[in-house]
């Protein structure tokens, strides 16, 4: 359940990037879907191989980095 979640947040936070849905939704599923993905990560960290494992880490990190530390919102994209 913790993928499924972290996917499908991924997708709704990527329709709040193209427009379809509300930004007052991005930091709530950016966040969360991050969160989620991390926990899968620490608690089956060989679920997948090592390659994947950090790539989605290092994604997990940036979106968190992002969202919190620069604020960064789907408005900040130059139309």
């Amino acid at each position: 359940m913790l993928w499924v979640g972290a996917m499908v947040g991924f997708a709704l936070a990527a329709a709040v990037v193209m427009g379809w849905l509300p930004e007052a939704w991005w930091v709530p599923l950016a966040l969360g879907s991050s969160l989620l993905s991390l926990a899968g990560l620490l608690l089956f960290p060989a679920a997948f191989p090592m390659t994947s494992t950090l790539g989605a880490l290092v994604v997990d990190l940036v979106v968190l980095a992002a969202v919190l530390w620069a604020g960064w919102t789907p408005s900040d994209l130059p139309a």
